[in-house]
């Protein structure tokens, strides 16, 4: 019935539907990453900036290995550019955010595009109709 429907409808409805299905996957994959991005511990912070108290660097460097994002890869990337001067640490820094803000804002772009072009489709599609 609904094949049917969409037959009759014309190829702008199975245009829109395709996009809404695209669309509902991105949301998905968007809510997945914002949903499973690493929150911030106090406990484990504690016990991290004790570690580097004591200079055990290997040792924090290796529980923070698995962390790709969130703020215990922060930390990571800090410890490994630690001989740095300030200058390189604050572009490490920067570099970090700007990589954090594609991983979490990444596909909001193409989101916005298929929100703009979907209602012009829906008016396409009465026009047709």
């Amino acid at each position: 019935m609904l094949f049917d429907h969409l037959l009759q409808a014309g190829p702008v409805a199975v245009l829109l539907l395709f996009l809404s299905t695209l669309v509902l996957a991105f949301l998905l994959d968007v809510a997945w990453s914002h949903l499973s991005y690493p929150f911030y511990s106090k406990a484990r912070y504690s016990e991290y900036k004790t570690m580097v108290i004591n200079r055990a660097y290997d040792g924090v460097e290796h529980q923070l290995a698995p962390h790709q994002h969130g703020w215990q890869a922060a930390i990571r990337m800090l410890i490994k550019g630690r001989k740095l001067d300030d200058e390189e640490r604050q572009g490490l820094a920067v570099n970090w955010l700007e990589v954090e803000r594609r991983y979490l804002n990444g596909r909001l772009k193409i989101l916005g595009l298929i929100g703009a072009i979907a209602p012009l489709l829906g008016l396409l599609g009465t026009v047709f109709g």
